[in-house]
C-alpha cells in the first residue's frame, strides 16, 4: 500500500476522529464487519487479487453511484475473462451493501493503487499463515465455494451455495480444468456423496450468511429450512483429520419438531477406491451406516471429526 506521504495520514487520521468524516461510525463498523465476511477474501486494499482491489473499486463506484455498486453486487457480471465471475450477494440486505460501500470509500481513500492498470494474476497458492481461505477454481463444485486452507498438505472445498462440505485435496493439487475431469478426480482424496447434508435441507434453498474466524478457524453460517446453522472447521487431532463444529438452531420455536435431525455423511476416498476408508467420529448422537441420528438438543452443539486413511 502506498499512501502519498506522511501528512496525508495524519490528516485522514485526524478527520477520522474529529468526526470530519461524514460516514456515521456505526454504518462504518457494520460494513467492516459485513466486508470482511463476505468480500475480504477476494479483494485486497490496493492491489488486484482474486479480484479487483479497493481503490479500483472505489475509483468506479464512488459516492454517487452507490445505486450501480449495489446493482452489481447483487448480479455481478464478467467484465475481466481472465478471473473468475464473482458470485452474487442477493443474500446480504440493500442497507448491508450501502454500509460495506462506505466503508470500501472511507479505508481507500488516500491510497493509490499499486498497479497502473488492472491487472488480473493467475492463481496463486495461499499464504502461508494456516489456517486461511479463498476462493479460486474448483472442480466438480460452483464458482462461489471457498476454500479451507487447513495446513500446506490438506484443504477442504466447502459449498456456500449447498452449505455443505465438499471434498478435501492436498493444498497445491494441480487442477487442470473441465475438460481433463478424471485427472483432477485423482487429486481428491475425501469427497462427500449425500446431495444433502441434513435431512431438513432437502430440496430447500439455503441462504448463506457469511463467515468469520473464531480462534484462527473459519466458521460458516447459514439458514435453510427454519433453521440457522454454523459449522466451524479446523485441524484435528492429526496432520490427516478435520474436524467440523456445529451449533444448529431452530428459529421457528413455537413450531414442535415431527422428525429427529440427522447429517448424512456419506463420501468416498481417493479415485474412489473402496479399499481405503476414512473413519467418522461424532461428540453426540448415534452414527449408522455414516449417517449421524441426533435430537434436536444434541444438534444444538455437536462436533464430527474425519480422520483420513
Amino acid at each position: 500500500m502506498k499512501l502519498k506521504n506522511k501528512k496525508t495520514i495524519k490528516r485522514a487520521v485526524l478527520l477520522l476522529f474529529s468526526g470530519a468524516i461524514s460516514q456515521p461510525s456505526y454504518a462504518i463498523d457494520q460494513g467492516k464487519l459485513a466486508f470482511e465476511a463476505n468480500c475480504k477474501a477476494c479483494h485486497s486494499l490496493a492491489k488486484f487479487s482474486t479480484g479487483p482491489s479497493l481503490v479500483y473499486i472505489r475509483d468506479q463506484y464512488p459516492a454517487n453511484k452507490q445505486a450501480e455498486f449495489l446493482e452489481w453486487v447483487k448480479a455481478p457480471g464478467k467484465k475481466n475473462p481472465d478471473t473468475i465471475q464473482m458470485p452474487p450477494m442477493g443474500h446480504l440486505s440493500e442497507l448491508t451493501i450501502k454500509q460495506i460501500h462506505q466503508y470500501i470509500l472511507l479505508i481507500s481513500q488516500h491510497v493509490v493503487e499499486q498497479k497502473s492498470k488492472p491487472k488480473f494474476a493467475p492463481y496463486k497458492p495461499p499464504a502461508k499463515t494456516y489456517p486461511s481461505v479463498t476462493r479460486g477454481y474448483l472442480p466438480f463444485t460452483n464458482p462461489a465455494s471457498i476454500v479451507v486452507h487447513l495446513t500446506p498438505k490438506l484443504s477442504l472445498a466447502w459449498d456456500t451455495n449447498l452449505g455443505q462440505l465438499r471434498y478435501a485435496f492436498p493444498t497445491f493439487a494441480p487442477f487442470y480444468g473441465e475438460k481433463k475431469r478424471q485427472q483432477n478426480k485423482q487429486q481428491i482424496i475425501y469427497s462427500e456423496t449425500s446431495e444433502v447434508g441434513f435431512n431438513f435441507a432437502k430440496g430447500q434453498a439455503v441462504n448463506f450468511l457469511g463467515y468469520k474466524f473464531i480462534n484462527d478457524s473459519p466458521e460458516f453460517s447459514y439458514q435453510i429450512n427454519g433453521y440457522q446453522v454454523k459449522e466451524q472447521i479446523r485441524l484435528g487431532a492429526t496432520k490427516t483429520s478435520f474436524i467440523r463444529e456445529y451449533q444448529v438452531t431452530r428459529l421457528n420455536r413455537d413450531h414442535i419438531p415431527t422428525q429427529p435431525i440427522t447429517l448424512d455423511l456419506s463420501h468416498t476416498n481417493k479415485g474412489g477406491e473402496s479399499g481405503k476408508t476414512s473413519q467418522i467420529i461424532a461428540s453426540n448422537g448415534r452414527l449408522t451406516n455414516k449417517v449421524l441420528h441426533l435430537t434436536e438438543q444434541q444438534a444444538k452443539n455437536f462436533s464430527v471429526e474425519v480422520v483420513l486413511p
